[in-house]
């Protein structure tokens, strides 16, 4: 998108906004920590395959529940890194599906986990990676996680890496992993590391995929919706079992 349909601010504590738009959507991400406020409202025009879709999303930065980590990680060429910024917190709100084919469906004033993402990063010439985002509740417990593996890694992942589990209202840091699909990306995937911390499955369900290219520039992008199975373990030593998780993986290829 250029930079006239969305502009990401530098600021995580000033308030701030995100916004994309084009005629078939309009969609803002806003925050404001001095009002204690993140706030999420999307209006998406549907086509024979999707539904329309309109929401409307509040959450508090002050609740128990809301944990956050920063980094920034090293890349394989020392003079680059990057910077993650991860909020997880509870959210309230309505959301409304509208196919074409069929009556509309409202969710008035539900609850729900969201997981607030914001990058910064000097991408290699060719970059390629894969990232797993999974967001729930777990034994009555509001759950979520970020997972990746790519060609920005840095050359010790072992140390810098931005993994990481949030439950409880705690934030563990996890390990490196290593994400493997071998029958294909709508095939059950496998996460797994190597101190006995990450041993996931990811099972597909739906898929949109979006390639971009123009000369020299080429992205390819393949977000896929599934759910997890498996166990974490957090930094405390207590292992979480995940149960059919609702979560996204996404698989992408930049040439710049």
């Amino acid at each position: 998108m250029g930079p006239r349909r969305r502009f990401v601010p530098h600021e995580l504590e000033a308030p701030a906004s995100i916004v994309s738009y084009k005629k078939s959507r309009y969609i803002r991400i806003s925050w404001d920590r001095v009002h204690d406020k993140l706030s999420v409202i999307f209006n998406l025009h549907g086509n024979s395959v999707r539904p329309s879709a309109t929401a409307a999303f509040i959450g508090h930065f002050s609740v128990p529940q809301t944990v956050e980590l920063t980094s920034v990680i090293p890349a394989p060429t020392l003079r680059r890194c990057s910077a993650n910024a991860l909020i997880s917190l509870p959210i309230r709100g309505t959301v409304t599906l509208a196919p074409k084919s069929a009556p509309q469906k409202t969710m008035d004033n539900a609850d729900g986990i969201s997981l607030f993402d914001m990058s910064r990063t000097y991408f290699r010439f060719r970059t390629r990676g894969e990232f797993l985002t999974g967001f729930g509740i777990c034994d009555g417990e509001p759950i979520s996680f970020r997972l990746a593996a790519g060609s920005q890694d840095a050359v010790d992942p072992d140390k810098y890496n931005a993994n990481v589990l949030f439950y409880k209202g705690v934030a563990t840091p996890l390990p490196p992993v290593t994400i493997t699909h071998p029958f294909g990306m709508m095939n059950k995937w496998n996460v797994q590391d190597t101190e006995n911390m990450v041993d996931l499955t990811f099972t597909p369900l739906a898929e949109n995929m979006h390639r971009f290219s123009v000369f020299v520039l080429r992205t390819q992008y393949h977000t896929i919706y599934g759910t997890f199975e498996g166990v974490l373990m957090t930094s405390s030593g207590e292992k979480v079992t995940l149960k059919s998780v609702p979560g996204l993986a996404k698989n992408y290829v930049i040439r710049l």
